[in-house]
């Protein structure tokens, strides 16, 4: 789960062996009502019949599993996957989502899903907080107060320390980076940062263009249990526009390159 390629197809398929597997193993260990378990068996089937493992269709599969496969899609879109190279904005995965109902999710489960993430951003939620002056998505949204570029960026990484006095840079730390606007960044990394931590990030640059060197404060830290943290990061000064822009674009080439 911690590789950065991209997964091969005998990679994907022991990877979705895991609704059979965590459906037997609750069934062995707990008393757990079969309308529950189904769940867990139904999590990735979707209405035209195309999920798996049992290719289920529309009333086939039942509410729970409708609902957490919404859900669950939901979180796996907008959450950084080391060997994934897009991680997509809120309001761009509930564009997906609506797309793609009735196809593949239930038209009314997303249009509640929809609402209720409309209605957890908008209320002052300090998780989702945005400045109360910004524009507004197309769905009610309210948007941050720069743009923010998703991609997926390999940096380097120090941590910030004051020894006697002196401000030094601690051992190098490789980092990927999945989104980043003027004030400040997103990123994954093993190392354990907290509040307050003051770091010194490297982006390699290449042939036409110069490394960029950023210096943030990490503003939110989250632990996860395969050893890699997320992390939220501002900066100390707004960044160019035009900086994110090209490294944005170099990104998007470099991806359109690995897909062919």
């Amino acid at each position: 789960m911690n590789t950065t390629k991209k997964l091969t197809e005998q990679e994907y398929a022991l990877i979705a062996e895991h609704v059979n597997l965590g459906y037997n193993h609750l069934k062995k260990i707990a008393t757990i009502p079969e309308e529950s378990l189904r769940i867990v068996l139904e999590h990735h089937e979707r209405i035209d019949g195309s999920g798996y493992p049992q290719g289920l269709m529309a009333d086939e599969i039942s509410i729970g599993g409708k609902i957490i496969a919404v859900i669950d899609t939901f979180d796996a879109m907008t959450s950084v996957r080391p060997y994934r190279s897009t991680t997509y904005s809120v309001e761009k995965t509930l564009d997906i989502l609506t797309q793609e109902a009735p196809e593949k999710f239930d038209r009314d489960v997303v249009e509640l899903f929809v609402e209720m993430i409309q209605n957890e951003l908008l209320s002052g939620n300090k998780e989702w907080a945005v400045p109360e002056n910004a524009d507004k998505g197309s769905y009610g949204v309210a948007r941050r107060q720069h743009q923010r570029h998703f991609f997926r960026k390999v940096a380097i990484m120090h941590v910030v320390k004051k020894v006697k006095g002196q401000l030094k840079l601690g051992d190098k730390e490789k980092i990927t980076i999945h989104n980043m606007s003027r004030s400040g960044m997103g990123f994954i990394t093993s190392a354990n940062l907290s509040h307050d931590d003051n770091v010194c990030i490297v982006i390699p640059g290449s042939e036409d263009q110069e490394p960029v060197k950023l210096v943030a404060v990490v503003m939110h830290s989250m632990k996860h249990d395969d050893g890699w943290n997320t992390i939220g990061a501002k900066f100390y000064r707004l960044q160019s526009a035009r900086i994110l822009e090209a490294l944005a674009e170099k990104e998007a080439q470099t991806g359109q390159n690995r897909s062919e």
